[in-house]
């Protein structure tokens, strides 16, 4: 089942604005978002709980969140793969 249209433009421009270094979410969602995209393990249960009481959709929360964690994992990636790849000599087809 695909996402809807709106849920999946949402997250493009999230990732999009991660990517960049600059959250288009307001606090408290942008703290969320750095932690994520910091140390994903240090959020809790009592966050996302005080956001909900906050007044924010599960539905809002959860985009910034896989737009932290999808921008996180691509940074991370791309470091990776730079590193195996440091002063390798592309062997790519021409």
């Amino acid at each position: 089942m695909r996402p809807p249209d709106r849920h999946r433009r949402a997250v493009d421009r999230l990732c999009r604005a991660v990517l960049v270094g600059s959250d288009p979410v307001d606090e408290p969602l942008a703290g969320l978002a750095a932690k994520v995209r910091e140390d994903a393990t240090r959020i809790t249960d009592a966050d996302v709980v005080a956001l909900l009481a906050g007044g924010l959709a599960e539905d809002r929360v959860l985009e910034v969140t896989l737009a932290a964690a999808v921008t996180a994992a691509s940074v991370r990636l791309a470091a990776g793969l730079g590193a195996m790849h440091a002063g390798k000599p592309d062997v790519g087809p021409d």
